[in-house]
């Protein structure tokens, strides 16, 4: 069955806040094998200017998948997750993301096209601080493959 383009600019409510701990910091550098001293030691992060260490770049994808999981899980949208595979990500600091940050992720169904008979399903997350300061706007790319109706083209 095909998404429902009805559903694109609705926004859903803010994730759980999601405090950002340093060991956690520290065991995503290693799984992605990144050993910048910024991720691990608080005195070479102050040394940098920050006030704590800073997660990797990538680290925000936890709390974008925190904000997809509204959507994904919104029966009223449909999505066959079965059939998802992640198309595109891209991530926009507006600022690291520090040990004991507590963040929160709001997620926007941007766009929602069909081709080739697969649905893509765009999702915004715009992560901040449980205070409002934005911190990272991650946007994914979904494909559901197959749910599209045949012949449909965007």
């Amino acid at each position: 069955m095909p998404l429902d383009e009805g559903f694109i600019g609705r926004e859903y409510p803010p994730s759980d806040p999601y405090e950002v701990g340093r060991e956690k910091i520290r065991e995503f550098a290693e799984a992605i094998k990144d050993e910048s001293p910024l991720y691990r030691d608080t005195e070479a992060a102050k040394a940098a200017g920050y006030p704590d260490v800073i997660a990797p770049p990538t680290f925000a994808m936890r709390l974008s998948v925190l904000a997809q999981e509204a959507v994904v899980e919104d029966e009223q949208l449909g999505l066959d997750y079965s059939r998802v595979v992640h198309g595109h990500q891209a991530f926009r600091h507006h600022r690291p993301i520090r040990a004991g940050d507590v963040l929160v992720a709001v997620a926007h169904v941007d766009d929602i096209k069909a081709r080739a008979g697969n649905d893509f399903l765009t999702v915004r997350a715009e992560i901040g601080t449980a205070e409002g300061e934005p911190v990272c706007t991650a946007t994914s790319t979904l494909v559901a493959r197959g749910t599209a109706e045949e012949g449909e083209q965007a």
